[in-house]
């Protein structure tokens, strides 16, 4: 009897203990988008009006050049005023595009990934200006005249890039699957010397904005060469499915994260953490990050991805008829990837 009751009683200690572990997960300990400077910048400036948003990248028409190695043109934005060199590159046999953005003369170099392409022997894809006027240029992944390549229009002035899958079959023209900066969220901090207050002079807005250092709980960062993050948002056009972004413990179909039924209140957070018993259906990173996702329709399918070690946060929102489940193909999924420093080196993959 007395063995029955000692039974019972660490039974039902046990049974006390169960809704802690099931509860153990502790979000206060792992940071959030508002947590990080660089994330609430970005982020902020997707509720701006357009006429608000005060950085708006312009391409150079007279700068643009292209070549059977690729394309190139300088592109500046309206407030910052540092020039940037976009690079378009075909790879493989014309269904996938790299698009490379990088300052011409930075103040400190930024890290790029040395070993990004492995495969020696996948050699680039021509290109070829079928097109140009004083708003776009249209550049043609394949030789002059070759049917059923990949495409992609530069608009100028605001910056657009769009990207079109090869058509086939009964879909003989190319098709927009794609496009970079179809809603003006890009934007590529540079570093920069931080500027000197004087005694009773206000603080410039970008010093109390956290580009130069800032706290979370008991951790300090410091950032002595200023701000080096990067934005920009990239859109599906006729997709309202997408996948991806491991490792996240969430649906295999991303929810959006920007308005919706079922949708989370924050982006999903890309930086590799071991988290002990973590919490299901949430959008924080777990033991992997791989900035990848995949869009997929009855039509076609259409991956992207950036090469960033960097933290990460990305956004999906979704807009018009179509919703996930409904495959009318009147959607638009939008994207928006914010990573704290790191480049631009963007492989759409047609």
């Amino acid at each position: 009897a007395v063995r029955m009751r000692a039974t019972a009683v660490l039974a039902a200690c046990c049974a006390l203990l169960l809704p802690g572990v099931a509860h153990a997960f502790d979000a206060h300990k792992f940071k959030k988008c508002n947590d990080n400077a660089f994330c609430r910048r970005h982020r902020a400036r997707v509720d701006e009006p357009p006429e608000a948003k005060g950085v708006v990248y312009s391409a150079s028409p007279s700068t643009l050049l292209v070549s059977a190695e690729g394309a190139r043109i300088t592109v500046e934005s309206s407030e910052h005023k540092v020039p940037l060199e976009l690079r378009v590159l075909g790879l493989a046999d014309g269904s996938s595009v790299r698009l490379r953005l990088r300052e011409v003369s930075p103040m400190h170099p930024r890290f790029e990934p040395p070993h990004v392409l492995l495969n020696s022997g996948l050699s680039p894809a021509p290109m070829h200006l079928a097109s140009k006027d004083e708003h776009k240029a249209k550049i043609t992944l394949g030789v002059e005249g070759e049917q059923g390549v990949g495409e992609v229009v530069i608009e100028f002035s605001p910056l657009r890039v769009r990207f079109y899958a090869p058509g086939s079959g009964r879909r003989p023209v190319a098709q927009e699957v794609a496009v970079l900066n179809a809603r003006g969220l890009l934007e590529y901090e540079h570093y920069r010397a931080k500027p000197e207050v004087a005694e009773g002079e206000d603080t410039p807005a970008e010093v109390e904005a956290g580009m130069w250092e800032e706290s979370w709980q008991s951790h300090k960062d410091t950032k002595p060469r200023g701000p080096a993050s990067v934005g920009f948002d990239l859109s599906f056009p006729d997709f309202s499915h997408v996948y991806g972004l491991p490792e996240h413990a969430a649906s295999l179909d991303l929810k959006s994260t920007r308005g919706g039924d079922g949708a989370y209140g924050e982006p999903y957070r890309l930086f590799n953490l071991d988290v002990f018993e973590y919490a299901l259906d949430t959008p924080f990173g777990l033991y992997g990050a791989v900035p990848f996702m995949l869009a997929h329709s009855t039509k076609r399918s259409v991956g992207a991805f950036w090469p960033n070690a960097a933290e990460m946060y990305v956004d999906v929102s979704r807009e018009g008829a179509g919703t996930p489940g409904d495959a009318t193909g009147n959607s638009v999924t939008h994207t928006h990837w914010i990573a704290e420093s790191g480049m631009l080196d963007l492989f759409i993959l047609l």
